[in-house]
């Protein structure tokens, strides 16, 4: 059971109202929503897709963000010497023509987009740049958090609608709307991968596109 009774914790929703552009009609009173161990946010979102199966209603899970990177290794020269083979100095990001690329660890290095050439300079690293065989590494945004997208929906569970308000993953009583409209350009994570379905399942939930309120 729901514990409504205990500290109160602010959550900032100031695009709750730009997201959630018009409510036409949800579930009564509103749903508690199970939130098991496997999801990782602290706040749900204005927005989050809601999803049910026999009576439980859950956020739509969520996972790490993705990319492929070319795979970045260290190359032995010798200073001096001609450079051996195809190799990279690394770059800072904002370097023009800076190619963003990762160790088989997964940290990100950039190096420079054009080839080193000539001898070997002392204490300069170079590095190779495998294109084929990539490494997958998390994505985070510039505050360095991590970014996350909808991941599958769970066996047997169905969508219900989206969340009316933002609201703690430990306060997780839940306004449903199914049927109004919702901008997409502010929704918590893209809906590409499940829009689709989403829209086969609720219908009556019109997602359009809107200028955020300054």
């Amino acid at each position: 059971m729901l514990n409504v009774v205990n500290e109160s914790k602010e959550i900032i929703t100031g695009l709750d109202s730009v997201t959630i552009q018009k409510w036409i009609s949800g579930i009564k009173g509103g749903r508690t929503l199970t939130i098991d161990s496997t999801f990782p946010l602290d706040v749900i979102h204005a927005g989050h897709v809601i999803i049910t199966k026999d009576g439980v209603y859950k956020p739509m899970p969520v996972t790490n963000s993705t990319e492929q990177l070319p795979t970045a290794a260290e190359s032995s020269q010798t200073a001096g010497s001609a450079i051996s083979g195809t190799v990279y100095v690394e770059v800072e990001a904002t370097t023009e023509g800076a190619v963003k690329c990762a160790f088989s660890n997964g940290t990100i290095i950039y190096l420079n987009g054009t080839k080193a050439t000539g001898n070997a300079v002392a204490g300069t690293k170079y590095y190779t740049k495998d294109t084929s065989n990539k490494t997958t590494v998390n994505v985070y945004d510039a505050n360095g958090d991590e970014v996350y997208e909808y991941g599958s929906l769970p066996s047997n569970f169905s969508y219900a609608g989206v969340l009316y308000r933002s609201i703690l993953a430990s306060k997780p009583a839940a306004s449903i709307m199914f049927n109004g409209e919702v901008n997409s350009e502010t929704i918590p994570y893209p809906m590409t991968s499940i829009l689709s379905a989403f829209s086969a399942a609720c219908p009556n939930i019109t997602f359009i596109k809107d200028e955020i309120a300054e």
